[in-house]
């Protein structure tokens, strides 16, 4: 778990406490050895309510193979968020090309 903390002038110094639910090790070799998907989830209280809730779901590839995508679908499961995995969509373009 990390604290992200917004600095543009938009959003100025509101933390997002950051937690990896889950990744999906790169058994096969096929990422150098890093990670092949991720899935991080941020949610914030104020006063006893819920004002913000991210869950961000990353994967190496812009269309992941059928295996990975039930692996995060259950991480996502077992974190209890499965109502919000129906609302999920792609974001960016498969252009977006970044370093490991």
């Amino acid at each position: 778990a990390f604290d992200l903390v917004m600095e543009s002038p938009i959003i100025r110094k509101i933390h997002f406490p950051n937690k990896v639910l889950g990744y999906g090790e790169d058994a096969q070799g096929k990422y150098g050895g890093k990670y092949a998907w991720t899935i991080e989830y941020q949610c914030i209280e104020e006063l006893g309510s819920q004002v913000y809730m991210g869950l961000n779901l990353y994967h190496r590839e812009w269309n992941p193979p059928a295996e990975d995508i039930q692996a995060m679908k259950q991480v996502v499961r077992n974190a209890g968020l499965q109502d919000h995995w129906v609302k999920l969509k792609h974001m960016g373009s498969d252009k977006c090309n970044y370093p490991a």
